[in-house]
């Protein structure tokens, strides 16, 4: 039988593993250092079928246009769950492939990293067509509006396919305040990336409510699914080039969207987060991205050890070595071994429940090698 501790380890709480449970009071997630509720996403894989229904918009000086988004999650693949004691595949999953092995193992890890392919720009559908107005914006997903912030590179072009850069914020938090710096990557970006920041859900926990991205019967996934649906009919977006990035509940919500959309996400750059998968569940993944993650060394909101479990997954997700070296800027280190065009970098840095100062330089490098 699982005691306790073995429950915190594995859900960031004395809980048992369910639906979003925080750990205390919200903060923003725009980068402060304000203790922000620890919460925990729903099971992953589950409920997300509303991708494949309607999606009418309405916006501030845009058409009242309608895009159906479908998506097939035909052919997925599980990752493997964390290294949490008590996990099971279920029947029908891919096996999960061997823990990376221990720090300071004997082992001879691959020496290489992994290799970054640049294919050629995949061009959306919405290439040529008028551009919606930026700013607010709505989505009708099922019977629910769910709200969003658009920003346009200056002097965007039809013709021209731009990076796409989804932004989450924490519990409860706004997309209005990671539209006001948009964690620094819009300035780092040289107008070359079109940027989206969603409008969590209330989320009400045992500890306290905010708006978050608790997944609840998929209804989050849902959202951004059909979201990047009707974005691709509107503007002209690399396919190719599709990221994730957020704090603590921004960075589950990016950790699940790797995990859940990892056939349209090239990489994703959680921050402060954990997932995708709870308590050896798993977590039903398709696709796969490469992953830079940061953690503070004494993170009592979202626990270190949250963050650890997550970077593991995702080494056995991309099949990486612990061997590892450093990259700029430090503390950063990139693992050996991955899959090729699949590398995961791992940033443990010295402080608490916080955006790292270098984190938008990081990022941006890490999104634009690709």
């Amino acid at each position: 039988m699982l005691g306790k501790s073995w429950l915190f380890l594995a859900c960031g709480m004395f809980l048992a593993c369910g639906e979003a449970q925080p750990m205390a009071s919200a903060a923003a997630g725009s980068g402060a250092s304000k203790p922000e509720a620890m919460p925990q996403t729903g099971s992953a894989g589950t409920g997300t079928g509303a991708a494949g229904k309607a999606a009418s918009t309405s916006q501030t000086g845009m058409s009242s246009s309608q895009s159906t988004a479908s998506t097939s999650q035909a052919g997925m693949k599980a990752p493997p769950p964390p290294s949490a004691a008590g996990g099971s595949s279920a029947a029908g999953q891919v096996a999960p492939p061997p823990p990376p092995p221990a720090a300071g193992t004997s082992a001879e890890p691959t020496a290489s990293a992994a290799a970054i392919e640049h294919p050629d720009a995949k061009r959306s559908a919405g290439c040529g067509m008028p551009a919606p107005m930026a700013g607010n914006a709505s989505i009708d997903i099922m019977g629910t509006m769910r709200d969003y912030i658009l920003a346009l590179p200056q002097g965007y072009d039809s013709n021209k396919p731009y990076r796409l850069i989804f932004a989450w914020h924490g519990l409860g938090g706004s997309a209005q305040q990671v539209a006001s710096n948009w964690y620094g990557l819009q300035r780092m970006s040289d107008n070359s990336a079109i940027f989206v920041a969603g409008q969590g859900l209330a989320t009400m926990t045992n500890v306290g409510d905010g708006a978050g991205w608790p997944n609840t019967n998929g209804q989050d996934v849902a959202f951004v699914k059909a979201l990047y649906a009707q974005l691709q009919t509107q503007l002209c977006i690399d396919e190719n080039r599709v990221f994730s990035t957020g704090m603590s509940y921004g960075g589950i919500m990016s950790n699940t969207l790797g995990c859940q959309m990892g056939d349209v996400l090239r990489a994703i750059a959680p921050m402060a987060g954990s997932g995708p998968g709870f308590g050896g569940r798993g977590a039903m993944c398709v696709g796969q991205v490469a992953v830079w993650m940061s953690h503070g060394d004494n993170d009592t909101v979202v626990p270190t050890s949250a963050g650890d479990m997550s970077r593991d997954f995702w080494l056995n997700a991309n099949h990486c070595q612990m061997q590892n070296a450093p990259v700029d800027p430090s503390p950063c280190v990139a693992y050996a071994g991955c899959d090729a065009d699949a590398p995961v970098t791992f940033c443990k840095f010295m402080g608490g429940h916080t955006v790292p100062p270098f984190a938008s330089a990081a990022i941006w490098k890490f999104f634009s090698q690709f």
